[in-house]
């Protein structure tokens, strides 16, 4: 995904920059909200900011698309697992994209 200036309101600034703060240390981090709230808008903040790679639901249908279509887990896995080989810091955007579908198989 190309990198580009990114301009945030105040909430979405204040949580971009605790990210930053905080993606340094490690760990798995969700960023919870209601769709149109901006999110992605965050993560492109941080990506800006820390780099990395931000995986988004084009990657994921990419990935869905050469198997079954109930490999959902598998797809997903293999999405994060080849963009942790080439970045320390991975990214999914539209995470709700991959659950969603995945409650409604069940």
């Amino acid at each position: 995904m190309k990198i580009t200036e990114v301009n945030l309101t105040p909430a979405q600034r204040e949580t971009a920059d605790r990210l930053i703060r905080e993606v340094p240390a490690g760990g798995v981090f969700v960023l919870w909200g209601a769709p149109g709230m901006g999110k992605t808008t965050i993560l492109q903040k941080l990506q800006a900011a820390c780099g990395g790679l931000l995986l988004n639901t084009r990657e994921f249908l990419a990935q869905l698309e050469i198997r079954h279509p109930l490999a959902i887990e598998e797809a997903f896995l293999d999405m994060v697992r080849w963009a942790l080989a080439d970045s320390d810091i991975v990214m999914v955007d539209d995470l709700q994209m991959v659950t969603n579908v995945d409650s409604g198989c069940g």
